[in-house]
Formats: C-alpha cells, sequence, structure tokens
C-alpha cells in the first residue's frame, strides 16, 4: 500500500500537489511532524518503503519518478 504524507505545509496545498501530479494513493498531513521525525523526514520530497511488519526496507529524501518508484518496489518486493 501506498500512503503520501504531506510535511511542513498545509492540507489544502498537499492535496492539490497531490492531484496536480496524479497521485493515485490516499495522502495526508502530519500535523506536528510525527510522522516525519519517526522516519527521519526533515525536509523536501522523502520516500519511506516499510514492510508490513514495519521494518524500514529503503529511505530516501529525494523525488522519483513514476518509473523508478516502480523499480524501487519491485527490487524490495523481490527480496
Amino acid at each position: 500500500m501506498v500512503i503520501g504524507i504531506g510535511i511542513q505545509d498545509t492540507e489544502k496545498n498537499i492535496r492539490m500537489f497531490a492531484e496536480k501530479l496524479g497521485m493515485p494513493w490516499p495522502v495526508g498531513l502530519d500535523k506536528g511532524g510525527t510522522i516525519s521525525k519517526l522516519y527521519g523526514i526533515t525536509f523536501g520530497a522523502g520516500i519511506v518503503f516499510i514492510d508490513r511488519d514495519g521494518i524500514i526496507k529503503g529511505r530516501y529524501i529525494t523525488a522519483f519518478t513514476r518509473e523508478e518508484l516502480e523499480e524501487k518496489v519491485e527490487a524490495i518486493l523481490l527480496k
């Protein structure tokens, strides 16, 4: 499952950003910064891959193209 979590912005801006990029997954706001602090995302775009047991499988402080994201997810699923 993919879930988007916006940080350091308003919920309205985050939703507009997700809509503009055509993100088909749910997107929410990390009010208070609890999630971003937990996973070490403190600024900009960040992606954390977490398996069903809560184990971090990858952490990236960058944005990906759709193709790059698909490659990362595929690599994790094949491990």
